[in-house]
């Protein structure tokens, strides 16, 4: 995820007094919008994921994010909020996706079906990609250009997952994201998920 987009763009106001978000003070739509790659949104979430974050040893106090919400787009517990959003306020989550269930993911994010067939088109997207990546056995020949264009791309995904691993001299130059503590993408959630099911 671009940090550009670890927060909402929009200043959070459509999102005031909305109580069920939990936005009951003055200010607190745009105080609680949206951070992080799932976008934590609102005061009662805020509120949830702190305790749940302090109770797993991830977060220093059961009220961090709502003290200071800007945190949950910080480089240090930018995924905080989307591991929680993910094992506890959704756990049906990932049965619905290894079920390919769009519709039940679509319910259980957002208690309806908006955005669905914008979510479906990024879906399908994602499918063709998988098919491109995964030739049918019958093709009789793969297109060089193609196969160099899928190389490419998933290098780009995978220097954001993890980091470059050489310089720009193509030497190996992979230490991991300093944000991150010197580790991957993926070795960060990894650590998150590990403390939680410990």
């Amino acid at each position: 995820m671009s940090p550009a987009y670890s927060e909402e763009i929009a200043d959070g106001s459509e999102y005031e007094g909305r109580e069920d978000l939990g936005n009951t003070q003055p200010g607190d739509g745009p105080r609680f919008k949206g951070r992080g790659p799932i976008q934590l949104t609102g005061r009662n979430n805020y509120t949830q994921c702190s305790q749940w974050g302090f109770e797993q040893g991830i977060l220093p106090s059961p009220t961090f994010f709502v003290d200071n919400p800007e945190a949950a787009a910080s480089d240090e517990y930018l995924f905080v909020g989307s591991v929680y959003y993910w094992i506890v306020a959704r756990p049906n989550l990932n049965q619905l996706s290894d079920n390919q269930d769009l519709e039940g993911a679509t319910q259980a994010i957002n208690g309806g079906y908006n955005g669905l067939e914008d979510r479906r088109a990024r879906y399908q997207n994602c499918l063709n990609l998988g098919e491109a990546l995964l030739p049918d056995n019958n093709e009789e020949e793969i297109d060089m250009a193609t196969v160099e264009d899928i190389n490419f791309k998933l290098d780009l995904i995978l220097d954001q997952m993890a980091g470059p691993e050489k310089d720009q001299d193509g030497n190996p130059a992979w230490t991991g994201w300093s944000q991150l503590g010197r580790k991957t993408l993926i070795d960060a959630i990894a650590d998150i998920r590990n403390r939680v099911l410990r």
